[in-house]
């Protein structure tokens, strides 16, 4: 009798496939919801950095820009 033909291990091989399928989009989802999370990060750092900027010209170079005129 081949071991193959059998129907349970066929219905074992199927129950691994799918379970193996579920760990890979698993992992799928983990990336993708760890990417939206770094680019949220990104975008806050960079309206962070942006403003810090603005702050600086307006409180540094503007000030000596007209000291000095």
């Amino acid at each position: 009798m081949d071991i193959k033909n059998d129907p349970i291990y066929q219905e074992e091989t199927i129950r691994e496939k799918a379970r193996l399928d579920e760990i890979e989009r698993r992992k799928k989802l983990d990336g993708e919801k760890k990417k939206n999370e770094q680019n949220k990060n990104l975008i806050k750092y960079l309206i962070i950095g942006i403003s810090f900027l603005i702050f600086l010209y307006i409180t540094v170079y503007i000030p000596f820009s007209n000291m000095f005129k």
